[in-house]
C-alpha cells in the first residue's frame, strides 16, 4: 500500500515540534538538555557513549511514553538504573527478548516503555510499540499481496489483541523493520508515520 510515510512522518516531526515535547538527558558537560527531536540524535549519542542511564533520565523517558506509572518508576534505584542499562547497550540490537526482558525487571517498565527506551538509545534499529501505529500497520499489511496466506493474517490479528506483548511487539518490530528497508527509512520514521496516520484519518 503506498500511504506516504514520507508526507506523514513529516506532519509527526511538525507537530512534535510545535508541541514542544522533549526529553531530558545529561551532557557530556553535566549540563540538563532537552532532546527536541523525534529522531534522538543527540541524547542516542550521548546515552550510547556513556553506556547507561541516569536515574532522572531513564524516568523523563518513561514519562515521554507514559505518566501511568510515574511513581513506580521512581521506585528505582539509581544503582538497579545504571546496571540494567549497562547491560542493555552492550547486548547486540538482534537481542530483543534479552533487552526487553531487562528493562521490565525495573518498577513500572512494561514492553511498551521499554520499546521506547530502546528506541531512544537505538532510534535506527528500533521503534515504540503503541496502540496507534499497531492499528495503522494492520491497515498498511491488509491488502491481499501483503500476506503469504491466511495463517500470517491470523497471527497479526492475534498479536493485534496482545499487542502490549514481547511476543506482539517482535512481530510488530519485525514487520516495521521489513517496511522501513524497503523505504529506506528508520524503522522509527515508519512508527511516526503510522502514528500520525491513525491520529488523522483513524477514529
Amino acid at each position: 500500500m503506498q500511504m506516504g510515510f514520507e508526507r506523514w512522518a513529516g506532519e509527526y516531526e511538525k507537530n512534535y515540534r510545535k508541541d514542544n515535547v522533549s526529553i531530558q538527558y545529561r551532557s557530556n558537560d553535566g549540563r540538563i538538555t532537552n532532546e527536541y527531536s523525534p529522531y534522538f540524535e543527540s541524547i542516542s549519542k550521548i546515552l550510547r557513549d556513556r553506556g547507561y542511564l541516569l536515574g532522572e533520565e531513564f524516568i523523563s523517558i518513561c514519562e515521554w511514553k507514559t505518566r501511568r506509572q510515574r511513581n513506580r518508576y521512581q521506585e528505582n534505584s539509581e544503582e538497579d538504573i545504571k546496571h540494567i542499562t549497562t547491560h542493555i547497550t552492550t547486548i547486540h540490537p538482534t537481542k530483543i527478548e534479552d533487552q526487553v526482558h531487562s528493562l521490565t525487571s525495573l518498577n513500572g517498565v512494561g514492553v511498551p516503555v521499554a520499546s521506547a527506551i530502546l528506541t531512544i538509545i537505538f532510534p535506527e534499529n528500533y521503534c515504540v510499540l503503541d496502540y496507534r501505529a499497531w492499528r495503522a500497520l494492520l491497515w498498511v499489511m491488509s491488502k491481499p499481496s501483503s500476506f503469504n496466506d491466511y495463517i500470517e493474517f491470523s497471527e497479526i490479528m492475534d498479536n493485534f489483541r496482545n499487542y502490549a506483548s514481547l511476543s506482539s511487539y517482535k512481530h510488530y518490530l519485525e514487520k516495521i523493520r521489513n517496511i522501513a528497508r524497503q523505504y529506506h527509512m528508520t524503522p522509527r520514521k515508519i512508527e511516526m508515520a503510522l502514528w500520525m496516520y491513525d491520529k488523522k484519518v483513524g477514529n
